[in-house]
């Protein structure tokens, strides 16, 4: 499932359950993409995102790949993105706007989720 967020606010590693992962891996590291890019197997293991995606949530972006998306999101943020993730797994792709505010920032952002 590949993560695609653009707020109103301004070491990828392959899966191994998921032979179209390989296919799609791109070198996100550069910085360049002004969109949140991350990349999340069947288990919803991270297995790459650019540097914007792994600032946003606070964490450093060599340390973001192999970390459980349950460890990147609050817990109410995961429990509540979770169906709009499994309809994306089962190939259904999913586009929504979603309030995010937390004691760094008060914006809405629009995100997509891909097999």
């Amino acid at each position: 499932m590949t993560t695609l967020m653009k707020a109103a606010e301004s070491a990828p590693q392959p899966s191994t359950d998921c032979p179209a992962d390989k296919e799609r891996s791109v070198d996100l590291e550069d910085g360049k993409i002004p969109t949140m890019i991350g990349h999340w197997d069947r288990s919803l293991h991270n297995r790459s995102g650019n540097r914007a995606y792994a600032q946003w949530f606070g964490i450093d972006p060599r340390k973001l790949a192999g970390m459980h998306l349950r460890d990147v999101l609050e817990e109410d943020r995961y429990l509540a993105n979770l169906p709009f993730m499994e309809a994306a797994l089962g190939g259904h792709e999913q586009q929504f706007e979603d309030a995010i505010a937390d004691e760094f920032r008060d914006t809405q952002a629009t995100a997509q989720f891909i097999q």
